[in-house]
């Protein structure tokens, strides 16, 4: 006897999104089922909803399989891929008023799984004014030498790596003001 095959069958949005928002919703599209199982690619079975939602933890790029099968114990299977992204943010300012009234007293970055971070700051004749080696260091328009940087715009460099490893580089200017 030939029985009838089950038609797996299913999508799965957004495909690609990042770690800030690693929601994704799976809806089935199956035909002539009585069991649905999903793989969702991170170690992580699900067969109790036939229109999963699910939250990955990591970022990487997942193969999500959906098992199903009929009443005869027929089979049959399903993928879709799908990527989640690290996310990441790196805000740097263009000013700073270095008059030591407590606000915006020193320039600096604000990031967001940045890694390896690492601050230049040069003047309009490329001396190096200032070597920050991780985010938390700020220059405050002191140079090398001690003494408070004129009223002008600088050049910084900032180099540094994302949870996945990839090298970043930023060049820009920022404004020292009264």
């Amino acid at each position: 006897t030939v029985y009838p095959k089950p038609t797996a069958g299913f999508s799965a949005t957004p495909l690609l999104t990042d770690m800030l928002n690693p929601n994704i919703n799976v809806t089935n599209a199956a035909m002539d089922i009585t069991a649905c199982m999903y793989d969702m690619g991170d170690g992580t079975l699900i067969d109790t909803s036939l229109n999963p939602a699910y939250t990955y933890r990591n970022p990487g790029n997942f193969i999500i399989t959906q098992y199903v099968t009929n009443s005869y114990g027929c089979t049959d299977t399903a993928w879709v891929q799908l990527r989640i992204d690290p996310y990441h943010t790196l805000y740097i300012p263009n000013a700073f008023t270095p008059n030591n009234d407590g606000k915006n007293d020193a320039f600096g970055a604000k990031g967001i799984m940045v890694d390896n971070f690492k601050m230049y700051i040069f003047n309009r004749w490329g001396e190096l004014l200032f070597a920050g080696e991780n985010i938390d260091e700020y220059w405050d328009g002191i140079d090398k030498s001690g003494k408070m940087s004129p009223i002008d715009v600088y050049v910084y460099k900032v180099y540094y790596t994302l949870p996945d490893g990839s090298e970043q580089k930023q060049i820009g200017t920022v404004a020292l003001v009264d």
